[in-house]
C-alpha cells in the first residue's frame, strides 16, 4: 500500500542523509592527503556518482585537477599508478605534485589490513543467557548473530514487546496508554482488538497486585540501559524497572511462574542487580520478577553469595564465546 512506499522512502531518505554524514566525517579527518578510490563507472546511488556528478570525475583524463567551489582544496584524478620517486614536496602541497611522493609507500598504507582475529568487546545479556542455559527466551529480541523464532515464536515475541512498552509508558495514575502503545504497529482491526484485550487483562491483575500501590508511591527509573565491565568484555543490557533509587530491581515476564524458564529469568536479575551494584555503588536489596499474565510477583535471593555466583559463571560463559570467535577465525 502506499502507506509502506511512504515509509520505505522516508527510510531510504534517512539512509542515505546518514551515508552523506558518515562519509563527511571520514574525509575530514584526513590530516595531509586524502586517498579515494572508486569504479570508472560509478553505482547507481553510490558516493562515486555524487562525486562524479559534482565534479566530472570519471570523465576527466589521468592528471587532471579538480578545483574545490568554495576554495581551500584541490584534488587530482589517476588512472595509472606513477611511477617510482622520492617524495620532495611538502605535507601541504599542490596535489599536482602527488606523483612525487614514493608510491610503493602510499600504496602500502592504503592497501588490506592482514586479517586478525579481533577479541571481543561487547556482549548482549540475552547473549550470555542462551550461552549459559542452551536456549533461547522467546520473549527476547534476537542478537543478529541468533537464529530466527519460528513464526509462532515471533508473535509471543510481539505479544512480550507490546506488555513491555505499555508498562514503560504506563505512569500508574490512570489508564495504560493503550491506544499509543498500538497505534505505532498498524495493526489490522482483529490483532488490535486482540491484543487491546490482552493488555487491558493484564493492566487489570497488576492494578490489584501490591506493585500497583507501591509504583505510584515510589521514584522508577525505566527502561534502565547498563554496561556492565566483566571478565574483560562488556556486558549491556536493559533493566525494566529500578525503584527506590536502587533498592528494587524488577524484570516484567510474560512466561508461567516456576516454569522451565524460571532458573534463567533469576540468574538475569542477579545479573541485572550486579549492574547496578556498580553504577550505584549499593547493592539491590530486592529482586522481583513479576509475571504479567498471571500478576504473580516471585521474589528472588540477592544475597551476597548468589550475586557473585552469577557473575563468577558470565566471566566464564564469555571466556567461551571469546575462544568460539578465535577458533572460529583460526578457521
Amino acid at each position: 500500500p502506499a502507506i509502506c512506499r511512504a515509509i520505505k522512502n522516508e527510510q531510504a531518505e534517512k539512509d542515505e542523509a546518514e551515508q552523506a554524514r558518515m562519509l563527511y566525517v571520514a574525509m575530514t579527518r584526513a590530516r595531509d592527503w586524502l586517498m579515494l578510490s572508486g569504479s570508472p563507472v560509478p553505482g547507481k546511488q553510490s558516493w562515486m556518482q555524487t562525486f562524479d556528478e559534482l565534479y566530472g570525475v570519471c570523465g576527466s583524463n589521468d592528471g587532471a585537477v579538480i578545483e574545490g567551489q568554495s576554495g581551500g582544496w584541490s584534488a587530482v584524478v589517476r588512472r595509472t599508478c606513477p611511477g617510482d620517486t622520492s617524495w620532495n614536496a611538502a605535507p601541504h602541497a599542490h596535489p599536482g605534485n602527488v606523483h612525487q611522493a614514493l608510491w610503493k609507500e602510499l600504496e602500502r598504507r592504503a592497501g588490506p589490513v592482514d586479517a586478525v582475529a579481533a577479541a571481543r568487546k561487547t556482549f548482549s545479556v540475552s547473549e550470555l543467557l542462551a550461552a549459559i542455559f542452551k536456549t533461547a527466551d522467546e520473549e527476547e529480541p534476537r542478537d543478529a548473530e541468533q537464529s530466527q523464532p519460528d513464526p509462532a515464536a515471533r508473535e509471543r515475541m510481539f505479544r512480550g514487546t507490546l506488555v513491555h512498552r505499555m508498562f514503560e509508558r504506563w505512569d500508574f495514575s490512570g489508564d495504560p496508554p493503550l491506544d499509543a502503545v498500538l497505534a505505532e504497529e498498524c495493526l489490522d482491526p482483529a490483532r488490535r482488538s486482540m491484543f487491546e484485550t490482552t493488555l487491558r487483562d493484564i493492566a487489570a491483575k497488576f492494578n490489584k497486585s501490591p506493585l500497583a500501590r507501591r509504583f505510584t508511591s515510589c521514584p522508577i527509573q525505566r527502561e534502565v540501559p547498563f554496561y556492565l565491565n566483566l571478565g574483560g568484555g562488556l556486558v549491556h543490557g536493559v533493566i525494566d524497572a529500578v525503584l527506590e533509587d536502587g533498592a528494587v530491581v524488577l524484570d516484567y515476564k510474560t512466561g508461567r511462574p516456576g516454569g522451565t524458564m524460571a532458573g534463567r529469568y533469576e540468574f538475569q536479575l542477579r545479573l541485572y542487580a550486579a549492574a547496578v551494584a556498580r553504577l550505584l555503588g549499593r547493592t539491590p536489596q530486592q529482586g522481583i520478577l513479576y509475571y504479567a499474565d498471571h500478576g504473580d510477583i516471585h521474589e528472588v535471593d540477592l544475597s551476597h553469595e548468589s550475586v557473585e555466583d552469577v557473575l563468577r559463571r558470565a566471566a566464564e560463559a564469555i571466556a567461551d564465546l571469546r575462544n568460539r570467535r578465535t577458533r572460529g577465525a583460526l578457521l
